[in-house]
């Protein structure tokens, strides 16, 4: 029966001699592994895994058979590199004095050709292999979650297509400037060309300070717009011809929607490419990542080249492609973010684990979760399945004054700083506008954690849920919440634990 084992040391590596006597390579030396120890088994016939396929650097190497020989015991080792996808054969004869090795073989090249022990095997990667090494992350599938591959098929569409009809707003821009005119016409449009960067530039300044924190709230929501602002600024490049006269205005408009577009892009994109890091390899993860849009880059201009080509110096077939191109930005985009998976809590994926919780009792896995949001959560109501989410909304982080309000007196008001002086939190429930229209203020401390964040949530769940159909006039609100603490004090251990097993990260809520 067969058995493999692991076996990992920092031990000193076997002395391994040529023939002539002169130590050669090792892949011994690679793996910093005690041949030594390894050939005093007394396995015959039986694969001794060394080293573990999945280490990033280390490769595979694998006892494939130990015979005995006139000349003594002879070990046949395969060495598989996991970044190139390359393998090696090499056989050993112990003797008295050390190990010799007797022959190698690059099982992956089609001659198959055997080198002597003085040889050295070749480690030129095969064509794959360095596809592989050179765009992907080091360890192919398992050095990275299963959502990395769809994501960055879709988003390497996004940026060929993307590329190739800036090509177009480049040449649309050019026209308006006046390139190829008389040489005072030639001086005033360089003078608008740097002008239309630094008012661009100042367009993305004002941009980063009205979001804010906000980028950590919603990825997925910043990824797309930044897309569709990218687009914007290209068809406002296209359409500059147009609007020769005002070229400034239009120029630094287009340039400032391509610079928010970036600011709004890379700071969710480092987010989730983190997200991917199977083995905390962000930095080999956003290496690739960048690979990859150098690529789809260069594709893209090579297509708009060819297409500029076509459409000539027309404004309106210029404008028909990028209707067509925008299009599928917009469908590749949303595709690419339809495949991730994140783990992290922000308020949209929160309420949908809550609500679905109260109302079935169980913690809904990551895949459903990500799915239920969508990448466009920030610009509509999280579904829950029912009317009652149209009926009731959430405050989070409600100032005291709306408080004040909602307690209706400094008694109430009392009762409740006395209900939650435990908690880093203050949950009133009022009424919004006439009918059942109901939120719930959170009133939360500088400072509160992440439990009670989730704590404050799931009781507002469970309010929403008690709530959902009834009247603000025909139910006493202060009741209410109350309850829907209890309940969700009660129930707040098995949410913690059902989080966690489900592959959630419970230490911080965006």
């Amino acid at each position: 029966m067969r058995k493999t084992t692991t076996t990992t040391t920092t031990a000193a590596t076997a002395a391994v001699k040529g023939a002539g006597g002169r130590p050669t390579h090792s892949v011994m030396a690679s793996a910093r592994l005690d041949l030594r120890r390894v050939l005093a088994t007394d396995r015959h016939r039986t694969k001794h895994r060394l080293t573990s396929p999945r280490h990033r650097r280390v490769p595979a190497l694998t006892l494939e058979a130990k015979t005995k020989a006139s000349s003594g015991e002879e070990f046949v080792f395969t060495e598989t590199h996991v970044s190139s996808g390359t393998e090696f054969e090499f056989r050993f004869r112990q003797e008295n004095d050390g190990v010799l090795l007797v022959g190698s073989t690059n099982k992956a090249s089609a001659s198959g050709a055997s080198t002597s022990g003085r040889g050295k095997a070749s480690l030129v990667p095969s064509p794959s292999g360095l596809v592989q090494r050179t765009f992907f992350p080091e360890g192919g599938e398992d050095a990275v979650t299963g959502d990395y591959w769809g994501f960055s098929f879709w988003t390497f569409v996004k940026g060929v297509v993307s590329a190739s009809t800036s090509v177009l707003g480049t040449q649309g821009l050019l026209r308006a400037v006046g390139v190829g005119a008389a040489a005072s016409v030639a001086s005033s449009a360089a003078i608008n060309w740097v002008l239309k960067d630094g008012l661009g530039r100042v367009g993305c300044m004002v941009f980063a300070s009205i979001i804010g924190n906000k980028f950590d709230d919603d990825a997925k929501f910043f990824v797309f717009l930044g897309d569709v602002m990218y687009e914007v600024g290209i068809l406002l490049e296209i359409l500059s011809p147009l609007f020769a006269h005002l070229f400034l205005v239009v120029a630094s408009a287009a340039n400032a929607f391509k610079s928010m577009s970036y600011m709004s892009r890379l700071p969710p994109r480092a987010a989730i490419l983190k997200s991917f890091a199977a083995r905390e390899n962000v930095g080999d993860v956003s290496a690739k990542a960048n690979s990859q849009d150098v690529v789809s880059g260069l594709l893209g201009l090579l297509l708009g080249i060819q297409i500029s080509f076509l459409v000539g110096t027309s404004v309106w077939k210029s404008l028909v492609v990028f209707l067509l191109s925008g299009a599928v930005v917009c469908f590749a985009s949303l595709r690419a973010l339809s495949n991730l998976r994140l783990n992290t809590l922000n308020r949209h994926r929160t309420e949908i684990v809550l609500r679905r919780f109260v109302g079935e009792g169980e913690i809904p896995s990551v895949r459903d979760v990500n799915r239920a949001e969508g990448a466009l959560a920030t610009l509509r109501r999280i579904p829950s399945g029912g009317p009652g989410n149209r009926e009731f909304s959430t405050v989070f982080g409600a100032p005291l004054a709306q408080v004040v309000d909602a307690a209706c007196g400094r008694d109430v008001l009392g009762d409740l700083m006395e209900f939650y002086r435990n908690e880093q939190f203050v949950l009133a429930l009022a009424p919004r506008g006439r009918g059942r229209r109901m939120r719930a203020l959170v009133m939360v401390d500088p400072e509160i954690t992440a439990e009670s964040t989730l704590l404050a949530l799931l009781q507002c769940a469970y309010a929403e849920a008690a709530l959902r159909g009834r009247r603000a006039s025909d139910v006493d609100l202060n009741e209410e919440a109350k309850k829907a603490y209890a309940a969700a004090k009660a129930s707040f251990p098995k949410v913690l634990q059902g989080l966690r097993d489900s592959g959630w990260a419970t230490g911080h809520v965006l």
